[in-house]
């Protein structure tokens, strides 16, 4: 694993689209100065490891329901590729634990975030329930950025190289339809929204 980047990891997983992947640091660039991203699932570390190199003042603070090895990773994964990528230390957390719960319990230990990533239960009440749960802790004009969303309208019967599989997420889809922030980004299956910058706009 020495020397893997997040693009690295994307073409030996294949989790997400090359362009998310750089989306996502696109979108950390533009966040305030140390800020605090949420990046619920681990996966292979592929987002995670894309966060802590968009920028050396991040926090990174990953939830997994998952501790150990499974199909769709696990936070020992993630932080075996963060350590042997050097970016393993004080300004990485993780929690083992259900999203939704963790997030609703989030502003007492853990203070407003800049940016969450949700990339965890896919199903409609799992998506929804990170949004509904993790939206709270965001600050005004933080951004809410949700992974596999509309994958029929970008794969649309091809096969696409070096990507992920085009599994649509029906659940993933009815939640982010469901929500009525701004849209700021969709870039592939990664669409971002942001919350606004004043009660009530």
């Amino acid at each position: 694993m020495m020397g893997h980047t997040a693009l690295t990891l994307q073409a030996a997983f294949k989790y997400l689209f090359v362009e998310e992947v750089l989306e996502l640091q696109r979108l950390a660039q533009t966040l305030a100065p140390n800020p605090t991203v949420i990046n619920i699932g681990a996966g292979a570390g592929t987002s995670g490891l894309a966060f802590c190199e968009s920028r050396p003042d991040l926090r990174l603070v990953t939830v997994d329901i998952q501790h150990l090895s499974s199909p769709y990773g696990c936070l020992v994964g993630e932080e075996t590729v963060l350590r042997d990528s050097g970016y393993w230390g004080d300004q990485v957390e993780q929690i083992l634990g259900d999203s939704k719960s963790i997030g609703q319990e989030w502003l007492g230990r853990g203070g407003p975030v800049d940016m969450v990533f949700i990339d965890g239960d896919h199903s409609y009440e799992g998506c929804k329930g990170d949004i509904e749960a993790w939206l709270p802790n965001l600050k005004p004009g933080g951004l809410l950025a949700i992974h596999d969303y509309n994958k029929h309208d970008v794969y649309q019967g091809r096969e696409l190289p070096n990507a992920p599989h085009p599994m649509e997420w029906v659940g993933v889809n009815q939640a982010v339809d469901e929500i009525t922030l701004e849209r700021v980004s969709l870039v592939r299956t990664l669409v971002t929204f942001r919350k606004p910058s004043t009660p009530g706009s």
